[in-house]
């Protein structure tokens, strides 16, 4: 919507050369879904005819397949862990990020938390 929607941008002050042209670019390849290549959401987004953020409960179903895909079959494949599958990358990454002073642990609850 953002490459689309030029008044979205105005509004919200984003400039026009950060969305267009604006490439995805591949980083994980699920190997046991040729179908998907190294795009997944792309993908999914075409195949599930997905055209808006406003589809919550398809784009819904089509991260949860991504993510699910992705982390447990998906392969690196670009970058120093390039050939490691997600699942052992990610902890890789992370300690990578924290290390160089670019990131520090951080917990989220995933649900509602009462006091």
């Amino acid at each position: 919507d953002w490459k689309t929607r030029k008044n979205w941008r105005d509004q919200y002050g984003v400039k026009e050369e950060w969305c267009v042209p604006f490439e995805v670019v591949p980083i994980i390849r699920i190997e046991d879904m040729p179908e998907w290549g190294d795009e997944a959401a792309v993908y999914l987004c075409e195949s599930m005819k997905i055209d808006s953020h406003k589809q919550k409960d398809k784009l819904g179903e089509a991260k949860k397949l991504c993510y699910n895909k992705g982390f447990y079959q998906g392969k690196m494949i670009i970058g120093p862990y390039a050939g490691k599958t997600v699942q052992e990358a990610k902890p890789l990454v992370r300690k990578d990020l924290i290390d160089a002073g670019l990131a520090i642990k951080y917990y989220e609850p995933e649900g509602l938390v009462i006091s």
